[in-house]
């Protein structure tokens, strides 16, 4: 019963990713940007959070400076973070889980996304 946090800007991405969780019967909330994830991760018990998976490129807040606020605070070292981005080349992606993320996922593969919560989810 533990829910997922997505953020990214697309709708089309969000719609792609809400019919992916609603098919793995996970609960869900969706951010247009970081920083409204980063507000309302504030707002829910740590303990109910399985998994959180953001977009690298957005607007007011990107996902690498999600990762650093969440890595900042101890409380969160437990929750795993995707990175699902069109932007990933290995140096990129080292940076990325040197940040703290524990995957990146090409956008719109949804099989990969798929696995990658299977294995990560807590």
């Amino acid at each position: 019963d533990k829910i997922v946090l997505f953020a990214d800007d697309s709708k089309f991405v969000r719609k792609m990713a809400e019919d992916l969780f609603m098919q793995l019967g996970l609960k869900f909330r969706m951010y247009g940007n970081g920083q409204l994830l980063l507000d309302d991760l504030e707002k829910i018990d740590k303990d109910e959070i399985s998994l959180i998976i953001t977009d690298l490129e957005m607007p007011i807040t990107g996902g690498r400076e999600v990762i650093t606020k969440i890595r900042e605070n101890n409380e969160y070292k437990d929750i795993n973070i995707i990175v699902h981005t069109n932007m990933s080349n290995d140096n990129m992606s080292d940076s990325l889980l040197d940040a703290g993320a524990q995957k990146i996922i090409g956008k719109i593969n949804m099989l990969s996304l798929s696995e990658a919560i299977n294995e990560l989810i807590t």
